[in-house]
């Protein structure tokens, strides 16, 4: 057996871990020391694929984990890409805007933004039975998409 990282969420792997980084710490990520870590175009971009960050861990015994073969190795506290993109994190604000986008250009039809909501998902709908899966949204709304009724028309 050979351990290749643990995943999780970011209260898991803080906790698991021991990690002093986190998104109310003064260092945010654990895989970079980098101040601006957001800014893909900043000093992020300079740093090397096999960069090794400062000590991201803290101090006193170490977690469990970390006794692991290659548990001292801050790369082995693997972010969850579900808790990132899908379950709470990113990848539904992306979702919705370009849904609201396609319904600005006319992607949907002309109409109110309601209208065009409903038609680009019944288009959704379509597509599911077609595919044969299923979702657990029930429709594209102001609610769903999390935008306030003031989005342009």
């Amino acid at each position: 057996m050979i351990y290749t990282g643990t995943k999780g969420d970011w209260p898991f792997l803080r906790s698991c871990f021991r990690l002093s980084t986190g998104f109310n710490c003064k260092r945010v990520c654990h895989l970079c020391d980098v101040a601006d870590w957001w800014d893909v175009k900043g000093e992020i971009q300079d740093l090397p694929a096999d960069h090794n960050p400062s000590w991201p861990f803290k101090a006193g015994p170490p977690a469990a984990l970390r006794r692991l073969p290659m548990g001292e190795n801050p790369k082995f506290a693997r972010i969850d890409p579900a808790h990132t993109w899908a379950i709470a994190g990113i990848g539904k604000d992306l979702a919705a805007s370009t849904i609201l986008l396609c319904a600005r250009i006319g992607i949907f039809g002309y109409g109110s933004l309601d209208k065009c909501l409903k038609r680009a998902y019944d288009i959704f709908q379509a597509y599911l039975v077609k595919a044969g899966k299923y979702s657990s949204i029930d429709d594209f709304s102001y609610k769903t998409m999390k935008c306030g009724k003031t989005f342009p028309a």
